[in-house]
C-alpha cells in the first residue's frame, strides 16, 4: 500500500490567516489509520505549520492563526461532501460543530502565536535560516530566527507523533538517479558524480 498524505493550504490575500486541510486515506483497522490517529496528525501538523510561519515571517507582519482539519478519500468521493462552515470562518476561535446534526465533521484546530506548541526540530529552523541566507533578493543580511521564536517552536523527537508498527513510520528508500539501485542511507556515490 502506498500511503499518501496530501496537505492543502489556503490563505487570505495577505497570508495572515491559513487554512490547512490534510487529505488522508480511507480509515481502516491498520495502526495509524483511524480517525483518532488522523486527529493527532492534523493537530501536530497545525502546530508545525504555525511554527514554520513564525520562523519565516518573524520580521514581517504576524500570522494571526493557522486552522487545520482533515478529510478522508472516501469523504472526497461523496457527492454531498462539504467542509464545516465553522472551519472556514474568519473568526479566530469559532465554535465547534455540534455532533447532534446529521453531518459530523472532523475536528479542527486553531493555532495562534500564543497557543503554538514546540513541534519543530532544530534542523527545521536551521533550514529556514539557510534558505533566507541564500535569497538574492534580500538587500542586506537577513535576520536569523530570533531566540524568542526558537524557544516557542523548537521541540525534540519526543514531541513528534508516533504510530509504532504503522506505515507512517516506514523509512523511505533513496534511489540513485544514475544506476537505479536504492537503499535507506545516503545517495550512492555514482549519483553524485553526474
Amino acid at each position: 500500500m502506498n500511503v499518501r498524505m496530501r496537505p492543502l493550504v489556503f490563505t487570505d490575500a495577505l497570508v495572515y490567516k491559513c487554512l490547512l486541510v490534510m487529505v488522508f486515506p480511507t480509515p481502516s483497522d491498520k495502526p495509524g489509520f483511524s480517525h483518532e490517529d488522523y486527529t493527532a496528525l492534523t493537530e501536530w501538523h497545525a502546530h508545525c505549520f504555525m511554527g514554520r510561519c513564525m520562523c519565516i515571517f518573524h520580521d514581517d507582519e504576524e500570522i494571526s492563526w493557522v486552522r487545520a482539519t482533515y478529510v478522508t478519500e472516501d469523504q472526497l468521493n461523496h457527492p454531498d461532501f462539504r467542509l464545516s462552515s465553522q472551519y472556514i470562518s474568519f473568526f479566530e476561535d469559532p465554535p465547534m460543530d455540534s455532533a447532534s446534526g446529521q453531518k459530523s465533521y472532523p475536528p479542527f484546530f486553531t493555532v495562534t502565536r500564543e497557543t503554538v506548541k514546540p513541534r519543530l526540530l532544530t534542523s527545521d529552523v536551521f533550514k529556514i535560516d539557510s534558505v533566507w541566507a541564500q535569497d538574492p533578493k534580500l538587500k542586506s543580511n537577513p535576520v536569523p530566527v530570533p531566540k524568542s521564536v526558537h524557544d516557542k517552536v523548537i521541540g525534540d523527537k519526543d514531541t513528534r507523533v508516533h504510530f509504532p508498527g504503522s506505515e507512517w513510520q516506514l523509512q523511505h528508500y533513496r534511489a540513485c538517479s544514475y544506476c537505479g539501485t536504492s537503499k535507506k542511507d545516503e545517495v550512492h556515490v555514482c549519483a553524485r558524480m553526474i
